[in-house]
């Protein structure tokens, strides 16, 4: 979980620089979020899994 223990304006700060990065590189970025909040921020589309399962 990329965010977990890190100061908010470091997390603001990295989600700037991934959907940069997603712009102008037209990459793909496989993340893994616990803060539904953050992954928001940065997806085009999401997957939550449940029990191992994907849930929606």
């Amino acid at each position: 979980f990329f965010s977990l223990g890190l100061a908010p304006v470091i997390v603001d700060d990295l989600i700037e620089i991934i959907v940069k990065l997603r712009k102008e590189r037209g990459i793909s970025i496989l993340l893994v979020e616990q803060d539904v909040k953050v992954a928001l921020d940065i997806a085009d589309r999401g997957y939550v899994l449940e029990a191992g399962a994907v849930s929606i």
